[in-house]
């Protein structure tokens, strides 16, 4: 075997991309950027203040924002596949079929986990997430109704984004 040459090796830099990988890319960030990031924010923001109002000390409690990102996280499973399915153009228009499915999926095992383990039995298993799991039933019908039906325009998209991103440091940074 031999080392490679510097004659051997061509530059590529100049290299012209297709317009299309540059319109994926586009579609992927406005994607992100207008319809995931306000939806993940809104259901922060909107978590942390519930359980924030259930408990002593308003938005000082720092396993509210712990169970707001849990409660962010299992809804973001859902949009998440949206995006997955929408970005592949031979299978875009089943986005929404796909985004019902997965939401009705989440919906019933967050109500067998409810009924399963029970808040009455005593023990408060995961904080008492339970309940939040069926709260995130309404979360998914507003997000398929509000934000998965059209973007969000910059103008509201970024300030909410913003303001979950705000929430999230707060939240880490109480003691």
């Amino acid at each position: 075997m031999t080392l490679p040459n510097e004659d051997k090796w061509e530059d590529y830099s100049n290299l012209r991309r297709h317009p299309k990988d540059t319109d994926a890319i586009r579609k992927i960030w406005l994607i992100f950027s207008r319809r995931l990031f306000p939806v993940l924010s809104f259901t922060y923001i909107a978590s942390v203040i519930g359980i924030s109002l259930s408990r002593e000390h308003i938005l000082l409690d720092k396993s509210a924002y712990l169970m707001g990102f849990a409660i962010m996280g299992w809804v973001a499973i859902a949009p998440t596949i949206w995006i997955l399915v929408r970005v592949i153009d031979d299978v875009r228009k089943y986005a929404k079929s796909w985004y019902l499915w997965t939401a009705g999926t989440q919906a019933v095992c967050g109500l067998v986990f409810y009924f399963l383990f029970p808040e009455t039995s005593g023990d408060r298993w995961l904080w008492g997430l339970t309940s939040f799991f069926v709260a995130s039933i309404p979360i998914h019908i507003v997000i398929y109704f509000f934000f998965m039906q059209r973007a969000l325009a910059a103008s509201y998209a970024w300030p909410l984004t913003l303001a979950g991103v705000a929430f999230m440091l707060f939240g880490l940074f109480i003691v």
